[in-house]
């Protein structure tokens, strides 16, 4: 029940557990990605290269809205990121 709402949504959405390991991903978010991954752990993020807005940096892995979220039980605002995908495409 749970899933179809979440698969519902017009929105990506992960829930992680506290290792950062993904337990739940819905299908905008595997449609965003352009292919459904399963993270295995928090080192996992190092794979994705994602960049705010204006900056030419690249995220660092700790960074990302959801490691923020996972390491400091705080949440995070919303931002724009660009971000490679498992394609190669930029999204």
């Amino acid at each position: 029940a749970l899933m179809a709402v979440l698969d519902g949504l017009p929105v990506g959405v992960m829930v992680a557990d506290p290792s950062g390991a993904s337990v739940i991903q819905n299908r905008a978010l595997a449609d965003m990605w352009r292919g459904s991954h399963a993270l295995a752990s928090f080192d996992d993020w190092r794979r994705y290269l994602a960049w705010q807005d204006g900056d030419p940096e690249p995220l660092r892995p700790e960074a990302w809205p959801v490691a923020r979220a996972l390491s400091t039980g705080e949440a995070q605002p919303a931002r724009e990121l660009r971000f490679r995908r498992f394609d190669g495409t930029m999204g």
